[in-house]
């Protein structure tokens, strides 16, 4: 590790920041927090000085880190995020860059030796060299989508793998080693290069409306979604769409509840077929009746049947002589009904000479 003189070095940087217009801290726990490394080390280490200012539209925040591994952070790490194994002790110079996005927590970390967290953590990319020089690992697994983009990968190919990168709610942060205080402008600069790589659409689905250094709030949509691009082969993955999907299946769901007070939409207008007429009394009545038997024969063809059946009803079929119903039993009357009531039935006779056939059987 490259000694450097405590006070030398902090008379270098306060100069460099008059030089430069930038705000001086000798010390600023507060200045920056929420990365990985900060978040490893022990509670002692806080950023030295601290240089604020803005290059290039971008607000920043340069400092020393005196990096001591703090193991019993390590003991209690969650195994959900990696543990990344930076040298300790060591000196790292940072550069934070406010990207006015919170962006879910991603970790580029060179594959040095020694210093490569557990290979199971890591996320698979279509982007060989960044493989080869990084590994990726991310909160949110579709981020390896956005961080293969070509321009970002050519940017991070550029720095050979001599620097670590990070995003989270903060911005961007770059960490180097062993910064000399005349290069720390470079390194400022590398890190101003290296948001502008980051996938413009990334930006816009993270975007936060919130000033830097204010309490943090829930990113906001922007309202220029048309101009959010992917990157080549890319999914969509701006939590805008998917909040507004979410909303939408949510207000569907809310509307068909019961109780709900949304009036339920109208149904579309069908023509109405024309109703038909109502039926008559007399033709209800008849439908619940048994089929209609055929209508009473013509004349002509009664007058033929009593001549083929002249001895059934010699007696009075003539309609001079009328069988002799007083004479008849109580039996044979209710016979002769019974047959007088089927030649009606069979429409052999009217139901005029039934009602009379009746009325001498005294029924």
């Amino acid at each position: 590790m490259t000694t450097f003189f405590a006070g030398k070095r902090a008379k270098e940087l306060a100069d460099v920041a008059a030089r430069q217009g930038f705000e001086y801290r000798t010390q600023d726990r507060t200045a920056v927090s929420g990365f990985t490394l900060l978040e490893q080390a022990e509670d002692r280490n806080v950023p030295e000085n601290v240089l604020l200012g803005r290059m290039r539209s971008h607000d920043f925040v340069a400092f020393d880190l005196t990096y001591l591994e703090d193991l019993e952070a390590k003991r209690q790490h969650s195994t959900s995020r990696p543990w990344v194994p930076y040298d300790s002790p060591a000196q790292f110079t940072c550069v934070v860059v406010d990207l006015d996005a919170a962006v879910p927590q991603t970790i580029l970390n060179p594959r040095a030796r020694k210093r490569l967290f557990a290979a199971e953590m890591e996320l698979e990319t279509e982007s060989a060299e960044l493989t080869k020089l990084f590994q990726l690992w991310s909160e949110l697994p579709n981020m390896a989508r956005w961080i293969c983009d070509a321009r970002f990968v050519d940017f991070l190919a550029n720095t050979k793998g001599r620097f670590a990168f990070e995003l989270g709610d903060e911005g961007l942060l770059c960490i180097a080693q062993d910064v000399r205080s005349q290069d720390l402008l470079g390194l400022i600069a590398m890190g101003i290069a290296c948001a502008d790589s980051l996938p413009t659409g990334l930006l816009k689905a993270y975007h936060r409306t919130h000033n830097p250094g204010a309490e943090r709030t829930e990113s906001a949509p922007v309202a220029d979604e048309g101009s959010l691009k992917l990157p080549p082969g890319g999914q969509v993955t701006d939590l805008r769409e998917v909040r507004s999907a979410r909303d939408k299946l949510k207000a569907g769901r809310r509307s068909a509840s019961p109780g709900t007070t949304r009036a339920a939409p109208e149904p579309r207008a069908t023509p109405t077929p024309r109703a038909a007429p109502a039926p008559s009394p007399a033709a209800t009545a008849t439908a619940t009746k048994a089929p209609e038997r055929p209508a009473p024969p013509e004349p002509e063809v009664w007058a033929q049947w009593l001549e083929e059946h002249a001895d059934e009803v010699s007696s009075w079929a003539e309609g001079e002589q009328l069988p002799d119903w007083a004479a008849m039993t109580a039996e044979e009357r209710e016979a002769e009904l019974a047959e007088l009531s089927a030649l009606a039935q069979d429409g052999l006779i009217t139901a005029e000479e039934l009602e009379e056939a009746r009325r001498y059987l005294g029924a």
